[in-house]
């Protein structure tokens, strides 16, 4: 192999493509389909797909919005702090390191849920063992990520969105959102900032208050207004919840969403389907073929 054989070979540079331009040719390669975004919480990243919805409706593409409320809520092993059936936590390398939430997550403006390390500290020279003898929440205090809360579910087991009643969650739902937003609103420090913290912190507990609904109800009622929030108008929208898009019954069966699940467990077609998915995911680290997993298995997407 010769000298210039080893060298990296220089890479054209990718154009840069615009967002109504993506969303034009995703409209091009299946006309007549809707964008559904999906999250689980509205307090999050949702808002900022204000700008897909409003792309899709320049080039005439229906937008979807909808709440993912068969996801879990957080659930941290060990842990009660209290007799409150959901409570807020921020997530540190200590008594928080198994964290993950999804239900209800909230940030400050620059905060974020990035977690130094224990061995990060360590490795600039931190010798935990000696300052926590003087300190002992030390490590929980040092790691924790700023400017970010999730909410947890204190009880043996962690329901899902769509089980978790409003009364029981809207209290830390309302009480952390008015956290993330008094902590940002001092970061800006101006009126405008304030106005719009307390128009958004409003749009909770209001919504809130005046629902019969679950907590999946009243993410799905808050959508288009907090989508509408981050875009300063209104956005042309649709709202659903995954309850209602993979609802599998004798009156949705035949709608083409499930047509892939269909071809895996219709005996004519399974055997073909699995060994094509077998065949996709072969020498992936992590991933298995359908027959470890017993008969009748499905790959886990479906």
């Amino acid at each position: 192999m010769s000298e210039s054989d080893c060298l990296e070979k220089p890479t054209l540079p990718v154009p840069a493509m615009g967002l109504e331009e993506a969303v034009r040719q995703v409209a091009s390669m299946a006309p007549g389909a809707k964008l559904l975004a999906l999250g689980q919480t509205v307090f999050w990243d949702e808002p900022m797909k204000a700008g897909v919805a409003l792309a899709a409706a320049e080039v005439g593409v229906p937008f979807v919005a909808g709440v993912h409320d068969t996801d879990y809520f957080a659930k941290l092993s060990g842990v009660r702090r209290s007799s409150a059936p959901f409570i807020a936590l921020p997530h540190n390398d200590g008594s928080t390191k198994s964290l993950w939430s999804a239900a209800a997550e909230f940030s400050t403006l620059f905060g974020s849920e990035t977690v130094i390390t224990r061995e990060t500290l360590q490795k600039a020279g931190l010798r935990f063992q000696r300052v926590a003898k003087v300190r002992p929440g030390f490590l929980d205090e040092a790691t924790e990520a700023w400017g970010w809360r999730g909410i947890v579910a204190q009880g043996d087991h962690a329901p899902t969105t769509m089980e978790v009643g409003a009364d029981f969650a809207v209290r830390e739902l309302c009480n952390t959102l008015q956290w993330a937003v008094k902590t940002s609103v001092e970061a800006v420090d101006n009126e405008a900032a304030r106005a719009a913290g307390e128009q958004l912190t409003a749009m909770l507990c209001d919504t809130a208050d005046d629902s019969d609904d679950n907590l999946a109800g009243i993410y799905q009622e808050l959508l288009p207004r907090i989508y509408g929030f981050a875009a300063s108008r209104a956005v042309p929208m649709e709202t659903t919840r995954t309850s209602h898009l993979l609802r599998l019954n004798s009156e949705t069966f035949g709608q083409p969403r499930f047509e892939l699940f269909e071809r895996f467990v219709v005996q004519g077609s399974r055997a073909e389907m699995c060994a094509a998915y077998n065949a996709s995911i072969r020498n992936h680290t992590g991933l298995y073929e359908l027959d470890r997993f017993g008969s009748g298995a499905i790959p886990f997407d479906l």
